[in-house]
């Protein structure tokens, strides 16, 4: 009997026509080349695999085969074509099922399965592929972006945010421990050093500081240590205490030889109280000496704290007298209240940026676990700054007597209220008859009360209220809105210092008033100085048509820093983020 002979010509033609009309326009037949000792040429064709999820259906990738005389036993050699929005990826594995398929699908017709996984592979990486987007896709992409890297942004400031209260946190908590343990050393071992007189390291009628003061010389930049200081001359009488100037003592040489001696001021005040009230004063003067300096405040440099003995409690009160010395620097330019007495009012841009000053100091404050809790235009002290506006350096505010100022008063006065009006005070106060621990939301409200009275004037307490005269005058709307959330009978729903400075009303250029912009123009002597100065740098840009640069749209100059070879540096505000930055601007 003759064997069976398979027939594998007539098995490669039925394959090619059923692939033929199943492919139609996506397949195409060709002749494959052949060698020299080859009898018969192999049968080849291609077929087109398209991307079916895609509108366009272009071309992924086309498939070469080429079938040997004895397929399908043996193995079809293969190729794969591929289009220009195939990532690697999908080559790799495309590559892998044409080298392992075949191996086992040998011996039937493969073709069809082999193209069919190469089709399933290319609907399942349909995402991988680098199709052009429409630009609907393209602006909607962008947006889902935007809001993705704002979402990120969002919680990266949360997370900074966290961070940082709790590094305030552990901060505070570390202050509290360190002051509780020198209260406990104090209590325990050196109670009675608050009872020792005055010694005998007073010199001449000066005064020596157990813990010396470091300061700044006058006119340059270098810094000195101060134990002693003498030369008292009478400055100014207090409601509760009473101030002299003072200069540093040179132990050495037996006088004040010190080139550029620093502006200080010795405040003595004397009071009738118990030990232990006087060491929470302590404590308190002790925790402001020590506190982190800041641009908008007046620290005390350092203070000293005797009990009288010329007097002796009586058996039926533990008072005695005490003496409270503080040493401090002295501000050149004097207080607000005294330069308002003499102007009047303060021009619209100069009450934004001094505004602005005392916020970040009361913000500093309460950062740190303190309250002013004595705010008034008497402690608003006025100094030279370290920027520059024209030939003479710019005046800037600074907070004084934060924290223990109305101990002082307390235990020298009593209750009596600081303010004519009980209306004008902040009705926390009025109603815990001022024995309540300060806030920082009544601070909120004395600065609004500052700032009235830089905006108006000193007369505006004349008013019943901040409500009636908010009601009277035709503010602008950013001023109104500011006002109306300082004002709030509820301490809970005034803003906080942080919450101030993003008000519109210390982003823009409004005027304070709706009907007259120039109300609130400066007076006085102070006029040419602090009015002008603010737009010295503006004036060449202003005179001619051309139109504003961004950094004059977006940016307030607050001041000169100095000048160099590439140009002038200024210090300059961002309206929009109330932020502070130093621009080098070529010299003008």
């Amino acid at each position: 009997m003759a064997p069976i002979t398979t027939n594998y010509s007539e098995i490669q033609h039925d394959e090619i026509e059923a692939l033929r009309s199943i492919y139609m326009d996506d397949f195409l037949e060709e002749e494959a080349k052949t060698g020299a000792w080859k009898k018969a040429a192999d049968r080849a064709f291609q077929i087109n695999l398209r991307n079916q999820t895609s509108e366009e259906q272009n071309i992924a990738l086309t498939l070469a085969v080429s079938l040997p005389p004895t397929y399908p036993k043996s193995l079809p050699r293969l190729n794969l074509r591929f289009g220009h929005s195939i990532r690697q990826k999908v080559q790799k594995q495309a590559q892998d099922i044409i080298s392992s398929k075949p191996k086992s699908l040998l011996g039937s017709e493969m073709i069809f399965e082999i193209a069919t996984s190469l089709q399933d592979l290319l609907d399942d990486n349909a995402t991988s592929l680098n199709i052009v987007p429409t630009l609907d896709e393209e602006r909607a992409a962008r947006e889902v972006a935007a809001r993705l890297k704002a979402e990120q942004d969002e919680e990266e400031r949360r997370q900074q945010a966290i961070k940082a209260d709790e590094e305030e946190e552990q901060m505070l908590l570390e202050m509290v421990k360190h002051r509780k343990s020198r209260s406990n050393r104090r209590n325990s071992k050196s109670i009675n050093q608050l009872d020792e007189p005055v010694s005998g390291e007073d010199i001449l009628g000066g005064v020596t500081f157990e813990r010396p003061a470091r300061t700044r010389n006058r006119n340059d930049s270098g810094t000195m240590t101060i134990h002693t200081v003498h030369q008292r001359v009478q400055y100014r009488q207090g409601p509760v205490s009473n101030v002299v100037t003072v200069q540093p003592w040179n132990v050495d040489q037996a006088v004040s030889t010190h080139e550029n001696p620093p502006y200080l001021v010795l405040k003595e005040c004397k009071i009738s109280s118990t030990k232990r009230a006087v060491q929470n004063l302590e404590s308190r003067l002790e925790f402001h000496t020590q506190l982190k300096s800041h641009q908008s405040i007046s620290q005390p440099l350092t203070f000293r704290i005797q009990r009288d003995t010329a007097t002796e409690p009586s058996s039926s009160s533990d008072d005695a007298n005490w003496t409270i010395i503080i040493l401090m620097e002295l501000a050149e330019r004097r207080s607000l209240r005294e330069t308002l007495e003499v102007v009047d009012k303060l021009d619209a841009k100069l009450v934004r940026a001094w505004s602005i000053r005392l916020i970040e100091g009361l913000q500093h404050y309460h950062r740190h676990g303190s309250a002013h809790a004595s705010l008034h235009l008497g402690n608003v002290l006025l100094e030279t700054g370290e920027a520059e506006r024209g030939d003479r350096k710019v005046t800037v505010p600074k907070l004084s007597d934060g924290g223990y100022q109305r101990d002082l008063h307390l235990l020298k006065k009593g209750n009596t209220s600081r303010y004519s009006s009980i209306a004008w005070t902040a009705p926390e106060v009025v109603n815990n008859n001022s024995q309540a621990e300060a806030m920082p939301a009544t601070d909120i409200w004395d600065f609004g009360r500052c700032f009235l009275q830089m905006a108006f004037g000193l007369s505006i307490l004349e008013h019943p209220s901040p409500k009636s005269l908010m009601e009277e005058l035709k503010m602008s709307k950013s001023l109104m809105a500011l006002l109306s959330q300082i004002f709030q009978n509820d301490p809970k729903k005034r803003p906080s210092a942080w919450d101030l400075l993003h008000f519109e009303f210390f982003r823009n250029d409004d005027h304070l008033l709706d009907e007259d912009p120039t109300f609130s123009s400066i007076s006085g002597e102070a006029a040419p100085s602090d009015g002008k100065g603010l737009q010295r740098h503006h004036f060449r840009r202003e005179s001619t048509a051309a139109p504003q640069s961004r950094y004059a749209k977006e940016f307030v100059e607050d001041g000169r820093l100095g000048r160099g070879g590439f140009g002038e540096v200024f210090k300059a505000r961002n309206k929009v983020g109330a932020s502070i930055l130093e621009l080098i601007l070529p010299n003008r």
